[in-house]
């Protein structure tokens, strides 16, 4: 007889949530292999088994998923990447849900004394392994670095947070990116092949309406809120997620765009969907920009100091992301040290935008 459908996903909740130790997986290497079992369980019980493959700052990303539940969710704001067939993986991340797979989570060996900011486990946070626990969505973070091997758990589709479905594994992410000498940032960006701008600051400053603004000018689009910054010689930006996201009330000053959800008091949109000739994977870094709401009469630039910039810049990073602090820290005063940074000071004439910005970058043919 099928199970009451509120008694499974009561159960599926309880997997999920913190228990006394269990000796037989104590470990993060132990519990990393009790993880990559219970996925297994879900594909052989799944609807079906699909994968899908990104090119993702140089670098082969292949999800594979348990059930097709979380396709749909995950993938829209990964679509600009796609690189199927494009060979063997560096990181595989394997994703399943609960619900409609019946595989729920092992039991979890640690006690509500072991979590830590942002949901990361003491003890189960090495070098080579990284375990988060987001209790609000039931939702499991793990990866082990060494083998590039992570897993992604929820208990129900239902619960993938709002801000997730734009910046999908952003955890998992950042904690591989970062041991490849790329660093996820708090930024938007902007530009074509021969320089990009970095548009940088804390939330409601501007930068996600000033990215959308440039949409159909020459100016393309790199990202939205998280990009990745390549620590080479020459800084260069990546873009890792074709989402945006602006404000309910902002919504008016994009009329061509349609946006794909709504929540939290903001319109998300996937640009892949709606300008897929306006998304840029890469480009150099030319200069940062602090975009600035207020009252200003027009639309214009205006020089600081690289020491003002890395207070926008590195604390919104910081804060957001696990185990980012001296690493992302180095990176971004590194950056601002090398490029020009402005503070650009938004006028009531968005159109002018995209003007302002070019003027930034090198000339020449794109």
């Amino acid at each position: 007889m099928a199970e009451p459908a509120a008694r499974h996903h009561a159960r599926v909740g309880r997997s999920l949530a913190p228990r006394e130790p269990a000796h037989e997986q104590s470990g993060p290497e132990a519990f990393f292999a009790a993880v990559a079992g219970t996925f297994e369980r879900a594909v052989r019980k799944g609807p079906s088994a699909e994968t899908r493959d990104y090119l993702i700052a140089h670098r082969l990303v292949r999800l594979r998923f348990a059930g097709g539940a979380l396709i749909p969710i995950v993938t829209p704001a990964l679509d600009h990447l796609r690189a199927d067939g494009a060979g063997e993986p560096a990181l595989t991340v394997c994703l399943w849900d609960g619900a409609t797979t019946g595989a729920g989570m092992p039991p979890l060996p640690w006690s509500t004394l072991d979590y830590r900011p942002h949901g990361e486990i003491a003890g189960y946070s090495t070098e080579r392994f990284r375990t988060s626990v987001n209790l609000g969505a039931r939702q499991l973070s793990a990866i082990d670095l060494d083998r590039g091997l992570a897993f992604s758990a929820i208990a129900d589709p239902a619960l993938v947070p709002f801000a997730e479905r734009g910046s999908a594994l952003l955890r998992i992410f950042h904690w591989w990116m970062e041991r490849h000498r790329r660093q996820l940032i708090h930024a938007a960006a902007v530009g074509n092949r021969r320089g990009g701008v970095l548009l940088a600051g804390r939330g409601g400053s501007g930068k996600s309406s000033t990215a959308l603004t440039c949409l159909g000018s020459e100016l393309a689009y790199v990202g939205d809120d998280y990009c990745l910054l390549g620590l080479e010689t020459e800084p260069r930006v990546y873009s890792l997620f074709n989402s945006g996201k602006v404000a309910l009330e902002d919504r008016a000053h994009f009329p061509a765009l349609t946006p794909a959800a709504a929540s939290d008091g903001k319109a998300l949109f996937f640009i892949e969907r709606l300008r897929p000739d306006a998304l840029l994977p890469e480009c150099p870094v030319s200069a940062v920009v602090l975009p600035e709401v207020g009252a200003h009469a027009r639309t214009s630039l205006r020089p600081v100091s690289a020491l003002t910039a890395l207070r926008e810049l590195a604390p919104s990073t910081i804060f957001q992301l696990s185990r980012s602090g001296e690493q992302a820290f180095r990176a971004i005063s590194r950056l601002v040290k090398q490029v020009p940074c402005y503070r650009l000071e938004l006028g009531p004439d968005r159109s002018s935008i995209p003007a302002v910005l070019t003027g930034l970058l090198p000339r020449g043919s794109a």
